[in-house]
C-alpha cells in the first residue's frame, strides 16, 4: 500500500513479540494490500517511549504485565502528552481477565484487548479493520489537504490580499498583490501597512472602525513601486486565532484603477 502503517509491539518477553510478528507477517503475505506496514518492537515501556519519539506509530500492541512500567502506567504517560495521546492501544494480557481489568483498560482509553493465548482469526480481523480505518482516514485527509492546497494557490494567484498583525506590520501577502504593485515579498513582509500606520486625519475613520472589531469597506489610493498610482476597493476585517483572540487584520483588495481613471 502507498501509506505506511506502523505497529509497535511492546512486551518484555521476546517469544511473545516473535509470535505476534509471525501473525502480522502472515497477514501481509495473505493480503497483498497490507504489504507495506512496518513492525517495531520494544521489550519495555522505556524502550517503547524512545521508539515513539523517533517514529510515527499508528497502533500499539501492549502487554499489560511488564516489570518497572506496566501497560497501564505506559498508557498514562502517552495520554499525558499532546503528541502521543491519540495513538490507539490494544492491550494484551495473560493474567488479567476480570471485569475490573476490562473496565480499567477501557476507562483509560484502550482501543481493544485480547487475552493470551490470542485467538488468531479474531486478532487478525481486528488488525485488518484498524489498518483499513487508518487508510480511509488518511485518504480523506489527503483529499482535503490537496483541495485546500489548490484553493490556497488559486487565492494566492488571483486575490489581492494582505495580512497584518496588531502592530500594523505585514505578515503575509498574495502573489497577485505583489504582481500588481511591483514589490517583492521580502520588501513588504515586516513593513508597516500604510492603512495601519499612525493614521492621518483622512484615515482616522478606518482605524476607528477596525479597532472596534468592525469591518471597514472603502476606497484607498496608493502607489506602485514604480511610482504609478492605483486605487483599491478594500475590505478590512479582524483576524482571530482559535481562542477568538484578535491577532491582526485581513485586507481583501479589489483593483478599481481602470474604473477610477475612466471617470476622470
Amino acid at each position: 500500500m502507498g501509506m505506511k502503517f506502523n505497529i509497535l509491539i511492546v512486551d518484555d518477553i521476546k517469544e511473545n513479540i516473535y509470535s505476534l510478528k509471525v501473525l502480522l507477517e502472515r497477514l501481509q503475505i495473505e493480503d497483498k494490500d497490507f504489504a507495506g506496514f512496518n513492525i517495531y518492537e520494544a521489550l519495555s515501556g522505556e524502550d517503547a517511549l524512545g521508539i515513539i519519539l523517533r517514529e510515527k506509530i499508528d497502533l500499539i500492541l501492549l502487554d499489560v504485565r511488564m516489570p518497572v512500567m506496566d501497560g497501564f502506567e505506559f498508557d498514562k504517560i502517552l495520554k499525558s502528552r499532546e503528541k502521543t495521546k491519540n495513538i490507539p492501544i490494544v492491550f494484551l494480557t495473560a493474567e488479567f481477565k476480570s471485569d475490573e481489568f476490562l473496565k480499567k483498560g477501557y476507562e483509560i482509553g484502550a482501543l481493544d484487548y485480547f487475552t493470551k493465548p490470542i485467538e488468531e482469526v479474531a486478532f487478525l480481523s481486528k488488525i485488518k479493520l484498524y489498518v483499513q480505518l487508518f487508510l480511509s482516514t488518511k485518504i480523506k485527509e489527503k483529499v482535503f489537504d490537496d483541495t485546500l492546497s489548490d484553493y490556497t494557490n488559486l487565492m494566492d494567484k488571483h486575490v489581492l490580499f494582505t495580512h497584518i498583525n496588531l502592530d500594523g506590520k505585514i505578515t503575509n501577502v498574495s502573489k497577485a498583490y505583489l504582481f500588481l504593485t511591483g514589490y517583492s515579498k521580502s520588501e513588504v513582509i515586516g513593513q508597516v501597512h500604510n492603512v495601519i500606520k499612525t493614521p492621518r486625519d483622512g484615515d482616522k475613520h478606518i482605524w476607528d472602525t477596525i479597532s472596534k472589531n468592525r469591518v471597514w469597506k472603502g476606497k484607498i489610493k496608493n502607489q506602485k513601486k514604480n511610482g504609478d498610482d492605483y486605487w483599491f476597493e478594500v475590505f478590512i476585517s479582524p483576524k482571530y486565532n482559535r481562542y477568538r483572540e484578535k491577532i491582526g487584520y485581513i485586507l481583501i483588495n479589489h483593483d478599481i484603477t481602470t474604473k477610477i481613471l475612466d471617470e476622470y
